[in-house]
C-alpha cells in the first residue's frame, strides 16, 4: 500500500511538473509575442526588427535556424537578408534565387505562394540541384513560409534550416504562421514608410505649393502646407493651419471662379482655376490652382489636396502680349482688331434698344509732307500727341482706335444722333488745329472727319466705317479741316467696286496678274527660300498692289479663282526657285480658301501635276485667321502639317493668338512683324518685347524669320538673338524670277 502510495505521489508530481514546465512555456511565448508586437511598433531599423524574430523563433524550436529572404518582384528572384544561425558562405550562394516551381523550398514557396516543409531534403526532388550545397553546410531540413501583402504579391519568405530531419508540430505550425504574419507587417510597414517619406520629401521640395484641407470639417481648414505655399505667400505654417485659402482672396478676386470652385468641391469633383490671390504683404500674386479629393480605403472623402502655381510673370507676359495684339504700339490705342469687336458690341446694343450709332473716319491733313521731310521721330510724336487730345474728348462709353498710318476711327456708342456727332466731330477738329510741340519746332495740323449714321437696314457695321472712310475723302476734296456725312451721292465710290469686281474676274483669264518673289536668307547671308507677292497689271490703271484687290477678292469669293492661280503659277516656278537656292516657297492664304471644302485635295493634286514636294511650300497664315477661323481651320491645318506643308504664322505680334494656340497647332515657322524686328536697340520699348518672341521661337523649336529687315542694324540685332532667318529690302526687294535669276548669275 506505502509502495502504491508513493507511485501515485510520483505520478501527481511529473503531471504537476509537466503542467507547469507547459505554463512556463506559454508564459515565455506570451512574453515573446508581446516582446515582438513592441518591436513591430518601434522605430528601429527594419532588419534590426526581424533578426529579434528570428532570435524568438530559434528560441522556441530548438536547432531552428532562421532566414528571411526578400523578392525582387522584376527578376523574379530572392535573395537574403537577415539570418542568424545559417553561415555566411552558404548565404551568398542564395543572392539572385529564382522564384520558380520546384526550385528548393523558399524558390517553389514564393512560386506556389504556398507553406512548403521539407523534413529531409535528400529525400526531396526540389532540392536535386542544392545537395551538394546544403552537404556541405550540414543541412538537412527547410520550411519555408511565403510572405505576401494584401494584393497577394511576393515579399519574401520566411523559412527555418535543420541539421537533422525535422518534421514541424502543430506548435511549431502556430509559430511559423506568427513570424510570417510579424515579417509581413514590418516589411509592409516599411514600405509605406519609406514611399510616405518619399512622398514627403517630394512635397516639401516641390517647386509647387501644396496644401491639404480637412474635407470633413466646416470650412475646410489646412491641416498642411509645403515651405513653396510658405514662400508663395508669405504666411508661416502656423498662420495657416486651421484656415482656409479664402484668406489670400482680395475684393477683386473673380467670384465666378470662386463660386466654381466651391460648386465643385461640394459635389466632391477636381477644379482647375486661375485667381488673382494676394500675399500677406499685400502683394498680388496669380495662382494657378488645382484642387482634387482624397477619398481612404472605403471610397469616403476625407480630405481636399491642393496644387498651387504661381504664375504672375506667366500671366503678366499673356496680358501684355494680349494688350499689343489689341492695341497700337505707338499711341496706346484700341487697334482694328479691337475697334472691330467694340463696334460689333455697339452695334448689337444699339439694335437691342432701336437706337442709332455713328462712326468717324478723321485723317490729317500735311501729316505726310511733315512725317517725311522731318522723320518718323517726329511723326511718331505728332500721332502720340493727337492721340492723346483726341482721348480726351470723345465720351464714356465711345471708342477712339487708331486705324493705321494718320487715320483713325471713333465708334459713337448708341444712343447718338447727328447733332450730337456734329458737335463732337467739331471738338475734335479743333483740337487737332491747335499747334503740336516736338522738341524746339512748334507744328500744326488739320484734319478731316468723315461720319456714317447705322440705319435701321444696316446689316453689317463694319459698313460704317467704309461709309464714313468715304465721307472722309469727301472732307478732303472741300479743303480738309471739314467734317462729312455718308450721303447717297457717295456711294458712287461703291460702284467702283463693282467694277473692280468685273475686271478681277477677267483679269485672271486675261493674264493680268503676276507674281513677284522676295528672297529669304539665313542671317548669315545664305538664301534658303522666298516669299510669293502678287500683283495686278490693269490695263488702264497700271500696277495695282494686293492690298487694292485682295480684301474686294475675299468679299466677293474670287479670291478662290486668284488663290489657284497663284498656287499653280508658284508649282510651276518651284524648280527654277530651287535652281537659285530657294528650297522653300511661302505664299499667304486667305481663310476663305483655308476653310474651303476640297481645298487641302485640290493643293495635293496640285503638287502631284507638277512633282512639287509637300515641303517645298510654306502655307503663311495670320494670327487674326487662326484666332477667328481656328475650329474650322484645325482639321485643314493638321492635314496639311501630315502632308509635309510647312505651316507659318505671318506678322507674329500683330494679331492676337493665345500661346496655346502655338503649342495646339501644327506651326513650324514664325514670321516676326517689321514692328519688333525695328526694335533693335536697348532703348527701344519695344525691344524686350521682340527678344522674348525670339526667345519664345527657341523655347517651341519652331524657326523664325525677321520680316522687315532694312538695315544693318536690323540684321544685327536679329543675328544676335539667335533668329535663324530674315527677309527685308536690305537684303533684297520683292522681283521677278526672271530678275531674280539674272541678278543670281551675275553673283555666281
Amino acid at each position: 500500500m506505502q509502495i502504491i502510495l508513493i507511485f501515485v505521489a510520483l505520478v501527481l508530481l511529473g503531471v504537476v511538473g509537466f503542467y507547469i514546465r507547459q505554463v512556463k512555456r506559454y508564459q515565455q511565448l506570451l512574453l515573446a509575442e508581446q516582446a515582438a508586437l513592441r518591436l513591430v511598433l518601434s522605430n528601429v531599423d527594419v532588419s534590426l526588427k526581424l533578426r529579434e524574430i528570428c532570435r524568438l523563433i530559434e528560441a522556441q524550436i530548438p536547432g531552428a535556424m532562421c532566414s528571411v529572404m526578400l523578392a525582387d518582384q522584376d527578376k523574379q528572384t530572392l535573395s537574403p537578408f537577415v539570418s542568424i544561425g545559417l553561415p555566411q558562405d552558404f548565404l551568398a550562394h542564395l543572392h539572385g534565387f529564382p522564384i520558380a516551381d520546384k526550385n528548393g523550398a523558399c524558390g517553389d514557396a514564393a512560386f506556389h505562394k504556398q507553406p512548403v516543409f521539407v523534413p529531409d531534403l535528400r529525400q526531396d526532388a526540389r532540392f536535386q540541384s542544392y545537395l551538394g550545397l546544403a552537404d556541405q553546410y550540414g543541412l538537412v531540413a527547410c520550411w519555408s513560409q511565403p510572405c505576401m501583402d494584401l494584393q497577394g504579391d511576393i515579399l519574401g519568405t520566411f523559412a527555418l534550416y535543420f541539421k537533422r530531419v525535422s518534421k514541424p508540430r502543430s506548435d511549431h505550425l502556430r509559430l511559423l504562421e506568427q513570424a510570417r504574419e510579424l515579417t509581413v507587417l514590418i516589411l509592409t510597414r516599411e514600405r509605406e514608410q519609406t514611399e510616405l517619406s518619399t512622398l514627403k520629401r517630394g512635397v516639401e521640395a516641390s517647386v509647387n505649393g501644396v496644401v491639404i484641407a480637412d474635407a470633413k470639417r466646416p470650412g475646410w481648414p489646412l491641416v498642411y502646407v509645403n515651405p513653396a505655399f510658405e514662400k508663395m505667400t508669405g504666411y508661416a505654417k502656423d498662420e495657416m493651419l486651421g484656415r482656409n485659402c479664402s484668406m489670400l482672396q482680395g475684393a477683386d478676386t473673380d467670384p465666378r471662379a470662386i463660386e466654381q470652385i466651391r460648386n465643385r468641391l461640394i459635389k466632391q469633383k477636381d477644379v482647375q482655376t486661375t485667381l488673382k490671390n494676394y500675399r500677406k504683404d499685400g502683394t498680388l500674386f496669380w495662382n494657378d490652382l488645382y484642387i482634387a479629393p482624397v477619398r481612404d480605403s472605403a471610397g469616403e472623402l476625407t480630405h481636399f489636396v491642393g496644387i498651387q502655381n504661381d504664375v504672375t510673370e506667366r500671366k503678366q507676359q499673356e496680358d501684355e502680349l494680349a494688350w499689343h495684339a489689341t492695341h497700337d504700339v505707338l499711341t496706346r490705342l484700341p487697334n482694328r482688331m479691337l475697334l472691330e469687336d467694340r463696334l460689333a458690341q455697339a452695334w448689337r446694343s444699339a439694335q437691342r434698344h432701336n437706337e442709332s450709332l455713328a462712326v468717324m473716319f478723321l485723317d490729317l491733313d500735311g501729316f505726310k509732307p511733315i512725317n517725311d521731310s522731318l522723320g518718323h521721330d517726329v511723326g511718331d510724336s505728332l500721332l502720340q500727341q493727337v492721340a492723346v487730345r483726341l482721348v480726351r474728348l470723345i465720351r464714356d462709353g465711345d471708342t477712339l482706335a487708331r486705324f493705321g498710318g494718320d487715320e483713325f476711327v471713333v465708334v459713337l456708342a448708341s444712343p447718338v444722333n447727328e447733332a450730337d456727332a456734329n458737335r463732337i466731330a467739331e471738338r475734335l477738329l479743333v483740337a487737332v488745329s491747335e499747334p503740336f510741340t516736338v522738341g524746339e519746332r512748334r507744328l500744326t495740323l488739320t484734319a478731316s472727319i468723315g461720319l456714317s449714321l447705322s440705319q435701321p437696314d444696316t446689316e453689317n457695321p463694319s459698313v460704317l466705317i467704309q461709309q464714313a472712310d468715304m465721307a472722309m475723302y469727301k472732307a478732303k476734296r472741300r479743303g480738309n479741316n471739314n467734317y462729312e456725312w455718308f450721303s447717297d451721292a457717295i456711294n458712287e465710290k461703291l460702284e467702283h467696286h463693282v467694277m473692280m469686281r468685273h475686271e478681277l474676274h477677267t483679269a485672271v483669264t486675261n493674264d493680268e496678274f503676276f507674281l513677284e518673289y522676295q528672297p529669304i536668307y539665313r542671317t548669315n547671308g545664305q538664301v534658303v527660300g522666298a516669299e510669293v507677292l502678287i500683283r495686278w497689271r490693269h490695263p488702264t490703271r497700271g500696277i495695282i498692289p494686293p492690298g487694292e484687290f485682295i480684301t474686294l477678292a475675299e468679299t466677293t469669293g474670287q479670291i478662290i479663282a486668284v488663290g489657284r492661280w497663284v498656287l499653280e503659277q508658284v508649282c510651276r516656278d518651284i524648280p527654277r526657285l530651287k535652281a537659285l537656292g530657294m528650297e522653300r516657297v511661302g505664299l499667304n492664304l486667305s481663310p476663305i480658301q483655308l476653310n474651303r471644302q476640297g481645298f487641302f485635295e485640290e493643293l495635293l493634286e496640285m503638287t502631284r501635276q507638277y512633282k512639287v514636294l509637300p515641303e517645298c511650300i510654306v502655307i503663311e497664315l495670320t494670327e487674326n485667321v487662326l484666332v477667328s477661323e481656328l475650329s474650322n481651320a484645325v482639321q485643314t491645318l493638321e492635314e496639311l502639317h501630315d502632308a509635309g506643308f510647312k505651316i507659318a504664322l505671318d506678322d507674329f505680334g500683330t494679331g492676337y493668338s493665345s500661346l496655346r494656340y502655338l503649342q495646339t497647332l501644327p506651326i513650324d515657322i514664325i514670321k516676326i512683324d517689321r514692328t519688333f524686328v525695328h526694335a533693335s536697340g536697348p532703348s527701344h520699348p519695344y525691344e524686350p518685347i521682340a527678344r522674348a518672341m525670339l526667345a519664345l521661337a527657341h523655347e517651341l523649336g519652331v524657326d523664325a524669320v525677321g520680316e522687315g529687315v532694312e538695315t544693318q542694324e536690323h540684321l544685327t540685332f536679329l543675328r544676335e538673338h539667335r533668329c535663324g532667318f530674315a527677309q527685308g529690302f536690305y537684303l533684297c526687294r520683292p522681283k521677278l524670277l526672271s530678275v531674280l535669276e539674272q541678278e543670281f548669275s551675275s553673283i555666281a
